[in-house]
């Protein structure tokens, strides 16, 4: 199902207006493509994939770095399948599903970013990155859900990607929660792919 809204504020100027965490805010309407997707801690895309934290990677999942999909736009974009969602983002993006433990998930790579989503019964809900320099969160609604948006200017990582942004989902369907994150190694990298948050399109 996808909501579409004459007035899209955009995530960036949404960005702008949150306060600091526990602080509440209006909730915003988000306009979207078409599916889904979430995050969780998986391997780096790799040629030979390999477990990271709780998610196993296996061999047969290699292939997915070069994950085939809808072609890309004229603007660079095009729309990667999760779980059972989707969403817009660059075509650089290398990446596709890994193997959960208990809940399904995917990761995607390019230069600078990281991605990682997590669709399941124990998504998430973010909570990790509230004591990090620069967190915020926001109110707001995807594909007619509602969801909260987080962001974090340092956020411990081993990979040069502190500037942290994410999406949570806490009812993606009835059995299912979804989150998505998206790292990078620049705020200005990070938050020119918050529009991705609001092409999340579920099922």
């Amino acid at each position: 199902m996808t909501e579409r809204l004459e007035t899209w504020v955009g995530f960036a100027a949404l960005l702008a207006s949150v306060g600091c965490a526990g602080e509440k805010h209006p909730t915003a309407q988000a306009p979207k493509p078409a599916q889904e997707t979430t995050a969780t801690q998986a391997a780096p895309a790799a040629p030979a994939a390999q477990p990271v934290a709780s998610v196993a990677v296996p061999a047969s999942n290699a292939a997915a770095a070069a994950e085939p999909g809808a072609p890309c736009d004229a603007d660079g974009m095009r729309r990667f399948e999760g779980a059972q969602f989707s969403f817009r983002a660059p075509c650089s993006w290398q990446g596709g599903p890994r193997q959960g433990i208990d809940s399904r998930v995917g990761q995607y790579q390019a230069d600078g970013v990281r991605a990682d989503y997590d669709y399941g019964a124990y998504s998430s809900p973010l909570t990790e990155f509230a004591d990090y320099p620069g967190y915020a969160r926001k109110t707001l609604r995807i594909d007619g859900r509602e969801a909260y948006l987080v962001v974090v200017d340092q956020a411990p990582t081993s990979e040069g990607t502190p500037f942290v942004a994410g999406v949570h989902i806490p009812k993606a369907n009835a059995h299912a929660k979804l989150t998505l994150i998206i790292r990078a190694s620049t705020r200005e990298g990070r938050d020119r792919l918050l529009d991705v948050f609001r092409t999340i399109d579920l099922e």
